[in-house]
């Protein structure tokens, strides 16, 4: 067997580590969507989708815990457009109420303030929804 010495195993751990941090890309090793690809060079870019003024609007009313005409809305493609985003629908009843009013066919984002204050969003995507609308 081969031994190896304390001062030996610490300068192969040193020269392991050096080599190591050497090669290593500063690129950050998380994924997701939200980051920026070092491929790019860092540049972020647009995904294309352009949200329409009038969501932040009624989202902020479902957002308001004083209003209690709006406590859900419903986000959708405006007409055949594949990058507007509009307000599909929006109003009270909490759950039942959005349950309700889902859509057929089109991929939606929806948001609802539940009567204990806290807020849940959603993707719904029904069987009939075309595979390119996905």
């Amino acid at each position: 067997p081969h031994f190896v010495s304390d001062n030996t195993l610490s300068l192969l751990q040193h020269f392991h580590i050096h080599c190591c941090k050497k090669k290593m890309s500063k690129a950050p090793m998380i994924a997701g969507t939200m980051q920026t690809d070092p491929r790019s060079g860092g540049v972020k870019r647009s995904s294309g989708v352009n949200v329409l003024p009038i969501v932040n609007e009624v989202w902020s009313k479902v957002r308001d815990d004083k209003n209690k005409e709006v406590d859900w809305v419903l986000v959708g493609y405006d007409g055949n457009s594949k990058t507007d985003m509009t307000v599909v629908d929006s109003g009270s009843g909490g759950m039942e109420a959005v349950s309700s009013k889902l859509p057929e066919g089109a991929p939606t984002f929806g948001g609802v303030r539940l009567s204990t204050g806290r807020f849940v969003h959603f993707l719904y995507i029904d069987e009939s929804c075309p595979a390119l609308k996905r």
